[in-house]
């Protein structure tokens, strides 16, 4: 026998403009309907809130937006002293370091 496990959401009746004319109810912490919606057909609860305002938008644009800046920035130095070898090799010992530290920070957040 499968027990399923049935999740409850809260709606409030506050629309947030979504796009030409439809509206979506937001629920107490932040989720749209669809959002809700989904998450009900999976069996989940969400359990955190989704606390977006514009200055924290317009931050983790301008980071994204730097990146290929700060990427060519630090190349200089990489093909000066290695070449472009070692940049690749350079990179391929740092994703598989970084993908050890990944691993275990995983592996202390489920616990």
């Amino acid at each position: 026998m499968v027990e399923v496990k049935t999740a409850e959401s809260r709606i409030t009746s506050t629309p947030h403009g979504h796009e030409e004319g439809e509206a979506q109810m937001m629920t107490e912490k932040g989720a749209t309907t669809e959002d809700t919606r989904d998450m009900l057909r999976m069996g989940k609860t969400q359990e955190t809130r989704r606390n977006f305002r514009s200055a924290t938008i317009l931050g983790f644009c301008l980071v994204i937006l730097s990146m290929w800046e700060t990427m060519l920035a630090t190349s200089v130095f990489a093909l000066s002293n290695g070449g472009t070898a070692g940049l690749i090799w350079g990179y391929l010992i740092v994703m598989s370091g970084f993908g050890f530290v990944v691993a275990s920070l995983a592996e202390m957040a489920s616990m």
